[in-house]
């Protein structure tokens, strides 16, 4: 991930992950999705998160919470993504091919997410609203 391949918009940015594919979930005290297999990027998030699925339900999940209650968010394995955008607030916002989105909202005290992608790019929402972006 480069500046180059980051499209700065008013208010966002683009990210690099649109029509790639979710090809690993991984839990810890954070989610971390993994997306493409070749030079992948990772999104981490490790604040509290909302994804709303295409049947019209909503999950807000805890990656520090219990992990058992994660489950749901399996779902997003092995779907596309159609739109990524970071808010230069620090909100992160991924759409994908079967109707789910996800939503995370800025820390206040910690960071929300990261955005880690080929040589080292490295996108992070700092707390309290904001972004670093970090690229060669």
């Amino acid at each position: 991930m480069t500046k180059t391949n980051l499209l700065e918009q008013d208010g966002h940015w683009v990210l690099p992950l649109v029509a790639e594919v979710v090809v690993q979930c991984r839990y810890d005290y954070a989610l971390t999705l993994v997306v493409r297999e070749l030079d992948p990027y990772e999104v981490r998030i490790s604040e509290p998160f909302t994804l709303y699925n295409p049947d019209g339900t909503v999950g807000v999940f805890d990656p520090e919470g219990d992990p058992r209650k994660m489950g749901a968010s399996l779902r997003l394995l092995r779907h596309t993504v159609t739109r990524a955008i970071a808010h230069k607030d620090g909100r992160l916002e991924i759409d994908f091919d079967d109707g789910s989105c996800l939503r995370v909202p800025a820390g206040d005290h910690y960071e929300a997410w990261d955005l880690a992608g080929p040589e080292g790019a490295l996108m992070v929402s700092i707390p309290g609203g904001d972004l670093a972006v970090w690229s060669e």
